[in-house]
């Protein structure tokens, strides 16, 4: 699974409702989801690969 579709499928448990077409996710549920982020090594070798 990607890390798009793994994000999505993790958001949809917190969906409460569709309002206009968009997910309603309260701020304590959002502040609560696990993301994984790359270590400062490995953003410091992101940022120098984009200033190539």
């Amino acid at each position: 699974m990607s890390a798009r579709k793994g994000f999505i499928s993790k958001m949809v448990r917190f969906r409460q409702g569709v309002v206009y077409g968009q997910w309603r996710i309260h701020e304590s549920d959002f502040l609560n989801i696990d993301m994984k982020m790359p270590n400062d090594k490995e953003q410091q070798l992101i940022i120098s690969f984009l200033k190539a």
